[in-house]
C-alpha cells in the first residue's frame, strides 16, 4: 500500500512536470509569433532607404556615415575589426573606406537630376535567431531621368537586405548581403543561420 501510494505521488509528480514543461513550450511558441513584427515596420525600413538616399544626394561624407551607423548592422561589430570598416563584401582600413565613400558619393551628386524610388517586397522570412528577430527582404532600386512618374527609367537594382533587431527592443538595423560574402564574415554576423533560409538570400528581382 506504501509502494503504491509512494508510485502514484511519483507518477503525479511526473504529470505536473510534464504538463509544466507543455504550458512552458506553448507560452513560448506564443512568443516567439508575437515577437515578429517586421511586417509591420516595412513603412520604418522604406523610410531608412528613403533618407539615406537623401544623405548620399545632398549630405557629405560625414552626414551620410552619421546616419549610416545609426542603422547599419555590421557597424555593431567593428570593435572586433579595429579600425576598420565593413564595405563591399570585406573588412577595409577606415581611410580606404572613406575615400571610396567620398568618390562615389560624388558621382552620385553629379547625377542630381536621377531620381531614386525604393520598392521593398513583403518579408520572404522572418524568424527568431540567437535573441533576435531577422528579417529578409527583397527590394527594387529605380533611378529615373527627371520626374520620377514621367522620366524614362535609367537604373534598376534588386537587392537582399537583412533586418535585425535584439528582442524587447524596436531597434531595427540594415544588412545589405551579398552571394559573395566570405562564409567566415556571414558567420560572425548570423552565426547558426538556418540552412533553409539560405535559399531565400538569393536575388530577386521584384517588381
Amino acid at each position: 500500500m506504501t509502494i503504491l501510494l509512494v508510485e502514484g505521488l511519483y507518477m503525479k509528480k511526473i504529470c505536473s512536470g510534464l504538463l509544466l514543461f507543455f504550458i512552458a513550450l506553448q507560452s513560448a511558441v506564443a512568443g516567439s509569433t508575437e515577437a515578429l513584427t517586421c511586417q509591420k515596420n516595412i513603412k520604418k525600413f522604406e523610410k531608412y532607404f528613403e533618407q539615406s538616399l537623401a544623405a548620399a544626394k545632398s549630405g557629405d561624407f560625414d552626414q551620410w556615415f552619421n546616419y549610416e551607423k545609426k542603422y547599419s548592422y555590421d557597424y555593431i561589430f567593428r570593435k572586433a575589426h579595429p579600425h576598420k570598416i565593413f564595405y563591399e563584401k570585406r573588412w577595409i582600413a577606415r581611410p580606404e573606406f572613406k575615400q571610396k565613400i567620398i568618390a562615389n558619393l560624388n558621382m552620385f551628386q553629379d547625377l542630381r537630376e536621377l531620381n531614386y524610388v525604393v520598392h521593398v517586397a513583403k518579408p520572404t522570412a522572418n524568424f527568431i535567431l540567437n535573441q533576435k528577430e531577422i528579417c529578409i527582404i527583397n527590394t527594387v532600386f529605380i533611378g529615373y531621368w527627371g520626374d520620377v512618374d514621367y522620366g524614362r527609367e535609367s537604373v534598376r537594382s534588386a537587392d537582399v537586405y537583412i533586418f535585425s533587431r535584439p528582442l524587447g527592443t524596436h531597434k531595427w538595423r540594415g544588412f545589405y548581403y551579398d552571394e559573395s560574402i566570405r562564409q567566415v564574415d556571414f558567420d560572425e554576423f548570423f552565426p547558426n543561420f538556418p540552412t533553409d533560409k539560405m535559399a531565400l538570400l538569393s536575388l530577386k528581382d521584384e517588381d
